[in-house]
């Protein structure tokens, strides 16, 4: 999978579970993204893009 099909896999998800979320920042580290929403949870995706969890 490219980086930018990666993307649009965790963007799509957003789009679909967290819809009127905005993305406070992007951090990839140890193999996996973690996405910080501007509502104080953080979601956690591995290196494929796929959804692991949601920390609140």
């Amino acid at each position: 999978m490219t980086g930018k099909a990666i993307r649009k896999s965790i963007l799509s998800y957003i789009t679909r579970n967290h819809a009127g979320s905005w993305i406070a920042s992007i951090e990839e580290k140890y193999n996996a993204y973690k996405i910080n929403l501007m509502n104080g949870s953080s979601l956690i995706f591995d290196a494929k893009g796929k959804y692991i969890k949601t920390n609140s």
